[in-house]
Parts: C-alpha cells; sequence; structure tokens
C-alpha cells in the first residue's frame, strides 16, 4: 500500500513547518503585549461608588428617604497593550451590597436598574452607615438617617 502524504518526511515537512514558522511570527506580532509577557499588559482597576455620602429623612415617604448608590470600575493598560484605551464597566444593577445598620439602613442587591444600589432610612441611625459595594472592589458610601 502506497503512502499518499507523510507529513513527517520530505517536501511536504519543510512546507509544513514553513508555515508553522509563519504562523506562529503573525501571531506573536498581532498579540500586541503578549510578546513581551502577561505581566506587561496587565490592567489597573479603579472602583468608585456615587454618591459617596447622602443625608435621608427616615420619617419621610418612599422615594424621599431613599438613595441609589452605583458602583463603578475602570480598568487601564499601559501603552502598547492591545488594549489601548480604558475599559469602563458600570455595575449599578449587579453589585452586591452591605449595610452596617442592615435595621435601620439596609440596601438592596437584588438584580435591576430600579432596585440595586437603592437605600432605605428606615430608622434614625446615631452613627453614619457604611455601605459596601462588595463585587467591585468594596468600596464604600456613607449615608446619614435622621
Amino acid at each position: 500500500m502506497k503512502r499518499l502524504f507523510a507529513p513527517h518526511e520530505g517536501p511536504a515537512m519543510k512546507v509544513f513547518l514553513g508555515l508553522l514558522a509563519a504562523c506562529s511570527l503573525a501571531c506573536s506580532l498581532l498579540s500586541g503585549c503578549a510578546a513581551v509577557g502577561t505581566d506587561a499588559c496587565a490592567g489597573t482597576t479603579t472602583y468608585t461608588v456615587t454618591p459617596t455620602t447622602a443625608t435621608l429623612d427616615h420619617m419621610a415617604a418612599p422615594p424621599a428617604n431613599q438613595q441609589q448608590f452605583t458602583a463603578t470600575s475602570v480598568t487601564t493598560y499601559p501603552k502598547g497593550c492591545s488594549i489601548a484605551i480604558p475599559a469602563y464597566v458600570l455595575a449599578p444593577f449587579q453589585t452586591t451590597w452591605s449595610s452596617s445598620d442592615t435595621v435601620n439602613a439596609p440596601i438592596d442587591s437584588t438584580f435591576g436598574q430600579a432596585t440595586n444600589g437603592v437605600a432605605t432610612c428606615k430608622g434614625a441611625t446615631t452613627m453614619p452607615v457604611t455601605l459596601t459595594a462588595l463585587s467591585e472592589g468594596n468600596v464604600t458610601a456613607t449615608l446619614i438617617c435622621k
């Protein structure tokens, strides 16, 4: 039985190795910073919450006793990386929140534009309440319930 193609022998192998080398070089050139190592293209992420402070009257009827907090993250990459522009990630509707006073000032972590990040003053607080965006770098905001 005669073999029609034996990739490990003769001219076919030379063509195969040439194509492999060309593909490797093209991938290296097209990958941006990947050619100098993955650490060179590590992004830096900054997290923020807005507003940073809110004061509400717990005696007011909703929505006057409520405030929606928004968590955002911005990741920037060094020049020369394949991702050259900052990556903005608004996460106001999918953030996991916590409150230092869940009785007087709970904050909603339910997914959705109308609910996520909404803190409600249900009672007066003696100390400012710390609201933490757990899924966004543990950044905090302050809520005062009068």
